[in-house]
């Protein structure tokens, strides 16, 4: 019988006298193979993890786990982790003595426990396998200083799990990180275009840079003429932006984008719900209007705005009220002939969406509170949701 068995043996022997105790010793007296040690670490464990044991028990059953920690066996040490994954009471040394083992015992743990600190999984992803950081990217949660290590690692597969990772504390830095640093790795660029409330300005990034791989595609292996791709990539990326944004940006959000647009635009505005709540008093209206139309007329990047809504003149010389959205066109808008790039921002996709479909523009859907709309403002929100698939594809 080698050292850790005799040890296993005289712990339980020495303290527990329970049911747990008599069984497993006589088990390990008479049977002290491999197969009898992973079936006592998982049972003890089970009984662990379960608060199935007294106090004495539970401090016997942590000094069985530093033990079995140690034990050359590996299958014992994978029950252990296995089992121990999610203790929240198990002690820190054996959960890190586990999530340094081998790549079987260690992932886990790497994954599971939330005893590892912050300081443990960052030493574990700069000097671990891949398949550890893959582990680590994939933790119920990532706080943003582990995240910024994990990007560190260069290691593809970790990034594309960790930015997939909807609990990852990933500030816009770290995702401009992740898309200039991985800029070339498809997986990572496709789960990043998924990633939840992506900030406007990186939306514009991404959609930029693949747009340049598909303008290069194009010209390589269609023969498509540099001038000809150029125009055809600019209409899609006008597009792709708006598929990007479609889950709702607030109105901080929407002028970054514009304030990063690689050319002039035109803005259109929705007024109700976008600029200003629905039903306010007229003065108020005016005000809140006038002010978004100076706020985003400062804007380098903009050329001009214009200001839609459904209802009556409520005293706003730059808006076009009565604005017939979304059959409005091009012509009555003054957007005939040579024009900048053209915007819809709204609060609906009825309305405001279907008009920039029509107009070939851009479409930012604002986000609102929407337990304050009216019923049928909620509505023709839940049917404009069925026609975004539809009419905004990247």
């Amino acid at each position: 019988m080698v050292a850790g068995e005799r040890a296993v043996n005289e712990l339980f022997a020495d303290a527990m006298t329970s049911r747990l105790s008599k069984a497993d010793v006589a088990r390990l007296m008479s049977d002290p193979t491999p197969e009898a040690r992973v079936d006592t670490a998982t049972k003890v464990a089970t009984e662990f993890q379960q608060q199935k044991l007294s106090d004495k028990e539970r401090e016997l059953a942590k000094e069985i786990f530093r033990v079995m920690v140690k034990d050359a066996e590996v299958r014992v040490r994978e029950a252990l982790s296995v089992q121990l994954k999610s203790s929240p009471d198990l002690p820190h040394d054996v959960a890190l003595s586990l999530a340094k083992d081998v790549e079987s015992v260690a992932l886990p743990m790497l994954r599971y426990s939330e005893v590892l600190t912050d300081d443990d999984l960052i030493e574990i992803v700069c000097g671990s396998s891949p398949e550890k950081q893959v582990a680590v990217a994939q933790r119920r949660r990532v706080s943003s200083q582990l995240a910024g290590a994990l990007i560190d690692t260069r290691n593809e597969l970790a990034v594309a799990k960790l930015v997939a990772n909807e609990g990852a504390d990933l500030d816009e830095r770290a995702l401009h990180r992740v898309l200039s640093e991985y800029e070339a790795s498809e997986e990572v660029s496709d789960i990043l275009v998924r990633r939840p409330n992506l900030p406007p300005a990186l939306s514009e990034q991404l959609v930029s840079a693949v747009s340049r791989k598909l303008e290069a595609f194009l010209v390589d292996r269609h023969e498509l003429p540099p001038d000809a791709a150029a125009s055809l990539i600019l209409q899609v990326r006008e597009r792709a932006t708006v598929s990007l944004l479609s889950d709702g940006s607030s109105d901080d959000e929407l002028e970054r984008l514009v304030a990063t647009a690689a050319k002039p635009i035109v803005l259109i505005f929705d007024a109700d719900n976008t600029l200003v709540p629905q039903g306010v008093p007229v003065d108020e209206f005016k005000q809140g209007v006038n002010a978004a139309i100076d706020r985003f007329e400062a804007q380098p990047s903009v050329a001009r705005v214009i200001v839609l809504t459904n209802g009556p003149d409520r005293g706003v010389p730059e808006m076009v009220h009565r604005g017939n959205k979304p059959f409005t066109t091009r012509r009555r808008l003054g957007l005939t002939g040579a024009h900048t790039g053209v915007c819809v921002v709204g609060d609906q996709i009825l309305t405001d969406g279907v008009l920039a479909w029509r107009l070939g523009a851009a479409f930012v859907l604002l986000a609102l509170d929407t337990e304050m709309e009216a019923t049928r403002q909620a509505g023709m929100r839940r049917i404009g949701n069925v026609l975004t698939g539809l009419l905004f594809r990247s």
